[in-house]
């Protein structure tokens, strides 16, 4: 009879680094007094001016909603508060035209790609604001320690699936060591 020493755990990140932190494609301008997450000192400008002085980006609308936590996305929250209590527009990710090209966004439909990049982009930073950020860890039956771990997935199906990798290799690991009296 084998008994399975080790078992697998999916938790949530509970301290995930910020995807605003990593180098990505969009920028992010935001008129919202809790929320500016590319605050570099730059003074404050109405949106209107700011379109005006930016007339060469792609960009998208970030809406944020602020109701026991924040979500954001680009397409608003008309379904979930068609009232917008909770709900409005404060900025907008965008990319220049010329870091897009830099990029290596080009040829037919590269406008498209861009967007759906920005709009990749706003889903992470949502799974941040909202801790949907996982992590597996294999743990020893017996005494609860942890034998091995990994944090910061933002796909809890990817993050199973190398969680029971991980399981798997430490099983068979201990299987050796034990077998050969170690």
């Amino acid at each position: 009879m084998v008994i399975e020493r080790y078992k697998l755990e999916i938790v949530r990140d509970e301290g995930p680094a910020s995807p605003l932190d990593d180098v990505r494609l969009g920028t992010i301008i935001s008129w919202h007094r809790d929320f500016m997450p590319e605050e570099d000192g730059r003074p404050w400008v109405p949106p209107s001016k700011w379109e005006k002085e930016h007339p060469d980006v792609i960009k998208l609308p970030l809406y944020l909603l602020d109701h026991s936590g924040y979500r954001v996305n680009t397409t608003g929250y008309n379904l979930v508060d068609p009232g917008r209590w909770d709900w409005g527009q404060i900025g907008w990710i965008y990319v220049t035209v010329e870091k897009a090209r830099k990029e290596g966004y080009k040829g037919r439909g590269w406008r498209k790609k861009v967007e759906s990049t920005l709009e990749a982009e706003v889903k992470i930073i949502d799974q941040y604001l909202s801790g949907e950020v996982w992590g597996w860890r294999t743990v020893e039956n017996e005494t609860g320690n942890v034998k091995d771990a990994c944090y910061g997935y933002y796909n809890r199906k990817e993050c199973e699936e190398d969680g029971k990798r991980a399981l798997a290799w430490v099983q068979e690991v201990q299987f050796e060591l034990d077998f050969n009296g170690d």
